[in-house]
């Protein structure tokens, strides 16, 4: 007759030898106090025997896994390079397409997991809370640096002034519109094409690929200003 899984289970049968009958079928019990499961290695079953072996006590347990949570500033701190010859504190993490360090928070199992521009992030930790609808500028103009004493607030209006003040807005007119259909010598023959009054405008539209309305903002002046 088989042991029914209660007596398997039971620690007072197998720790007495009750079960003996059956050397095959029953294992020792794990030798910690209510726990019913069989051993793994060294008196203890496999949860405790990993959690022995991970944190250096069976009774440690971690709610997402066996290594626990860094805090978010002590990662961000470890991503960023000493100081070079101006002054910046480089980002060494990831970047996005405009030249942004980004910077992950959260977790996926909490459902709290977003990435944040990473000099936002440590101007609230590291400077202080940034007020609504102000944006984290730097007087470096250099989009991955973390030098706190290079950051400043101000609203979009400000950063984008303080762009053009130092030259390094370029303005997207013209050719170098990715969107641009004509060339500047293109603009320069339609209007002289329409000055002869020989073209009406489906036809310069369909002969260059553009849209009748285009032909009228080239003879007013009011797109492509910069050709002349």
């Amino acid at each position: 007759m088989r042991p029914s899984a209660a007596q398997l289970s039971d620690r007072s049968l197998c720790l007495s030898g009750a079960l003996s009958t059956y050397p095959t079928l029953v294992r020792n019990i794990c030798s910690i106090e209510d726990c019913p499961k069989f051993c793994f290695g060294h008196g203890l079953c496999q949860a405790h025997y990993l959690r022995q072996r991970r944190h250096g006590s069976p009774f440690i347990v971690h709610q997402h896994g066996y290594r626990p949570a860094r805090p978010s500033l002590d990662r961000y701190l470890e991503n960023i390079a000493p100081p070079n010859e101006n002054g910046c504190r480089l980002w060494l993490g990831s970047v996005n397409d405009d030249g942004y360090g980004t910077f992950t928070i959260g977790s996926r199992t909490t459902g709290d997991r977003k990435t944040l521009s990473a000099h936002r992030f440590g101007y609230k930790h590291l400077v202080g809370p940034i007020p609504p609808g102000l944006s984290v500028c730097h007087t470096c103009d250099i989009r991955p640096c973390q030098e706190p004493s290079h950051w400043f607030l101000g609203t979009q209006a400000t950063n984008i002034a303080d762009m053009i003040a130092k030259g390094r807005a370029v303005p997207l007119v013209g050719i170098r519109n990715g969107r641009a259909k004509l060339t500047e010598d293109d603009v320069r023959l339609i209007r002289q094409l329409l000055a002869t009054g020989l073209y009406t405008r489906k036809q310069l539209s369909e002969q260059f690929g553009v849209a009748p309305p285009q032909i009228t903002r080239l003879r007013k002046q009011e797109s492509w200003r910069n050709v002349t």
